[in-house]
């Protein structure tokens, strides 16, 4: 993962810079009082498959897509590194995500580059995604994004793990995600809830251990 505090930056202004007046004047590339869903995250390319690297165009056409940054609609966060410069693109509901390695010249003719990998459609679908976007077309969602019921289940497993982590017993996670009244008709080894909480917590220690990372590929399957 590369986060705005991470990537090496090149020389010149850092948009997300802030100052720490109580420890010493220190620059942040990212304000610490925010949250950290509020900071943008720069995730690398190869490891997040909706991420559309864009390079030199060798083929250009007279409709071919052109690199015009500031005629795309929404917000725009950058972050120039010394591997070149990501873009978060967001406008609406919608977002984008930009590598440009070389970063070309404004309305340069750019393409993108689709390494013919296990992850080679879902690129494919960005790229074509992200072409409807720059053109001004209406795009409402992103392809394959994770169902409401899908991150459900993931928010559960993740305080699952969080608890187990933290010392608590099966039961008492039970107790917190299922609530009591639940558990009270049957005895707890033979409670269903009881696998279901095993399950949870196994689960959330395999997305600790980078079954996360399936989910930045765009993969479908989601982890048991």
């Amino acid at each position: 993962m590369r986060t705005a505090m991470e990537a090496p930056s090149a020389p010149g202004p850092r948009p997300f810079a802030t100052t720490s007046p109580g420890a010493g004047g220190c620059d942040f590339l990212v304000d610490p009082d925010l949250n950290a869903d509020e900071s943008p995250v720069f995730w690398l390319p190869q490891l997040h498959s909706t991420t559309v690297v864009l390079v030199a165009n060798p083929i250009a056409t007279a409709d071919t897509l052109r690199f015009q940054p500031d005629h795309w609609r929404g917000k725009r966060i950058e972050r120039r590194a010394e591997d070149g410069l990501f873009l978060i693109l967001i406008n609406g509901t919608s977002e984008y995500r930009l590598w440009l390695p070389d970063p070309p010249s404004e309305g340069a003719s750019v393409a993108a580059l689709i390494p013919l990998d296990h992850s080679a459609e879902i690129r494919a679908a960005a790229a074509a995604r992200f072409r409807v976007y720059a053109l001004a077309a209406e795009v409402e969602h992103s392809p394959r994004a994770p169902p409401r019921l899908s991150l459900a289940r993931h928010i559960g497993r993740l305080r699952a793990l969080d608890a187990h982590l933290d010392g608590a017993s099966y039961r008492s996670i039970a107790d917190t995600l299922f609530g009591r009244s639940r558990l009270a008709n049957e005895p707890w080894k033979t409670c269903s809830l009881r696998d279901t909480t095993i399950r949870l917590v196994r689960t959330g220690m395999k997305l600790m251990r980078g079954g996360y990372l399936e989910f930045l590929r765009g993969c479908s399957r989601q982890a048991e």
